[in-house]
């Protein structure tokens, strides 16, 4: 068995715990020729399914997705409110979740007065204004 499996569309990595399952996977071939996955529970000392595997490769097939979505800042009707207005969204894709984070802590996009919110997998990472 390799790193890391593919199960129900999803990338386990099988050297690290996982908070639903335990540590130690196994592999067992169906009567269907279908490989069936099964993990270890430490503390019950009981196989449980999985799913049936899908892929399985040494290197890590997750990609992290950084997006930057660039805002135009337009003064209100009387002044005192600020409105913002979406003008343009930019992706990168990277395989290390730290690839991620290095591009997003970069004022890569945007031109000035343009107010930016970067999100690593559709979570808010954090924003800038562009100077």
């Amino acid at each position: 068995m390799k790193r890391y499996i593919k199960v129900n569309g999803e990338w386990i990595d099988t050297t690290t715990e996982q908070e639903e399952w335990g540590r130690y996977y196994r592999l067992e071939e169906s009567e269907t020729e279908d490989t069936k996955v099964y993990y270890y529970s430490d503390e019950y000392g009981v196989d449980y399914y999985v799913g049936i595997l899908e892929d399985q490769s040494d290197e890590s097939q997750e990609i992290h997705i950084v997006e930057f979505i660039v805002y135009t800042r337009y003064m209100g009707m009387f002044g005192d409110e600020e409105e913002l207005s979406e003008e343009e969204r930019t992706q990168y894709k990277c395989k290390t979740y730290e690839k991620a984070e290095k591009i997003a802590d970069k004022n890569k996009v945007g031109w000035r007065g343009s107010y930016v919110e970067v999100y690593i997998d559709d979570e808010f990472y954090r924003d800038y204004e562009v100077e």
